[in-house]
């Protein structure tokens, strides 16, 4: 890694991308499942609070836990 002489960083300066958060070969259900779930449990399972900060609807949020556990399901028959 290279150091610069001042404490301005350039577009020449060796500067990794942050990570995203999710791999790269997730499907975009999974990442959304993910994602979800994480801002559900930020909120302490507060739902509504939850659905506010995602910008849906607290029903969405529902329909969407109601679809993993009917696939869960699925995926145990």
């Amino acid at each position: 890694m290279s150091q610069s002489n001042n404490s301005e960083i350039s577009l020449g300066d060796n500067v990794t991308q942050p990570s995203l958060g999710y791999p790269n070969d997730w499907p975009l259900s999974a990442v959304e499942k993910a994602h979800i779930q994480q801002i559900v449990a930020l909120h302490e399972g507060n739902k509504s609070a939850a659905a506010r900060d995602l910008g849906v609807a607290r029903k969405t949020l529902e329909r969407k836990y109601k679809e993993w556990e009917s696939e869960d399901l699925s995926h145990e028959s």
